[in-house]
């Protein structure tokens, strides 16, 4: 958790439109075991997000260790 977390938050100091990437730990009663909850300025930074070398080797790193995952991305 505490290598995931440093690699994914690591990522705001990086890629250009991230204003906010956070990993939290979730409660037992929860069906996963952790969230990364990320605001970018607008969706055009999300798309840049993605394909990203840094964020790229990030993910790379998270498929080692995680069984499952889930994406939802929205717009307010």
């Amino acid at each position: 958790m505490r290598t995931i977390k440093e690699r994914l938050e690591a990522l705001q100091d990086v890629i250009e439109g991230i204003l906010e990437m956070k990993v939290i730990r979730l409660l037992s009663s929860s069906t996963a075991d952790l969230a990364l909850i990320s605001t970018f300025t607008n969706e055009e930074a999300l798309k840049n997000y993605q394909v990203h070398p840094a964020h790229q080797a990030a993910a790379a790193y998270v498929a080692t260790v995680r069984e499952s995952r889930v994406c939802v991305d929205y717009v307010e």
